[in-house]
C-alpha cells in the first residue's frame, strides 16, 4: 500500500525488493482506477509492481515516492488502467506527477507493459519516470495503447511526463513505444501542452539495446 506523508508532500509507497536469491515467477497487475472520462476509460490506476491510483477524491497527490529493486527471478508487470507495469500509478486529474520513485533492476527476466498512455517502466499516465537504472538481465518494456497522440515511454514517463534520470550500464534490453507516441526510451509524448515531454538525463554505458 500506499501512504500520504504530509513531511514530503506526497504518497511513499515504501520499498519493494526482489532479492537475488529468487529464482520463481511474479505476475502482478495493478488496478483499473476508479475515475471515468466520457468514453469511460478509467484513470488513477495502479501500476503492477510500485505505486497505486494518485487520486483520493478530490484531492491530488502531487509527488509519489518509493524503491523498487529486482534483482532475480522472472517479473511480469502490468497494469489494467493507466498505471506503469513497473514505476508509478496513474493520475486521474490533469497536471502531471512528480515521481522520485527510484527502480533499480540488476538481474532476472523483466517484462513491463505499461497501462492506457503509461510507460512500461517508469511513469503511470500524466506521471514523470522518475529514477530508472538497468545494470543487468533481460527486460523488455513497452508503453500502453495510446489516447490519440498521447501516450507513454517503452522506458521513462508516461503521457505528459518528463523522462526523469535513466542509467543503463548493462542488460539486454527492448523498449517500445507501440503507438509511437512516446520515446522508446526518454519522455512520453507531449499530449495537450508543448512544455512536456523533456527527458532530464539518459546515460547508456554498455548493455544490448532495442529502442522504438
Amino acid at each position: 500500500g500506499q501512504n500520504y506523508d504530509a513531511r514530503q508532500g506526497g504518497v511513499d509507497f515504501g520499498k519493494i525488493e526482489i532479492e537475488e536469491s529468487f529464482s520463481g515467477v511474479i505476475n502482478a497487475v495493478g488496478g483499473a482506477g476508479s475515475e471515468y472520462i466520457d468514453d469511460g476509460s478509467a484513470y488513477g490506476g495502479g501500476a503492477g509492481i510500485g505505486g497505486g491510483g494518485c487520486n483520493a477524491g478530490d484531492n491530488f497527490w502531487g509527488v509519489v515516492f518509493g524503491e523498487i529493486l529486482i534483482c532475480g527471478g522472472t517479473v511480469k508487470a502490468g497494469s489494467e488502467g493507466d498505471g506503469a507495469g513497473i514505476g508509478g500509478g496513474g493520475a486521474a486529474v490533469y497536471g502531471t506527477i512528480e515521481s522520485r520513485v527510484s527502480v533499480l533492476i540488476s538481474d532476472g527476466t523483466v517484462t513491463a507493459d505499461g497501462g492506457l498512455c503509461a510507460a512500461g517502466i517508469g511513469g503511470g499516465a500524466l506521471c514523470d519516470g522518475g529514477i530508472i537504472r538497468i545494470t543487468g538481465g533481460i527486460v523488455t518494456a513497452a508503453a500502453g495503447g495510446a489516447d490519440g497522440s498521447m501516450g507513454g515511454a517503452g522506458i521513462g514517463g508516461g503521457d505528459r511526463g518528463q523522462g526523469g534520470v535513466i542509467t543503463i550500464n548493462g542488460g539486454v534490453i527492448t523498449a517500445l513505444s507501440l503507438d509511437d507516441a512516446g520515446a522508446g526510451i526518454g519522455a512520453g509524448s507531449d499530449g495537450y501542452e508543448d512544455d512536456y515531454g523533456y527527458v532530464d538525463r539518459i546515460v547508456i554505458n554498455g548493455g544490448v539495446i532495442t529502442a522504438g
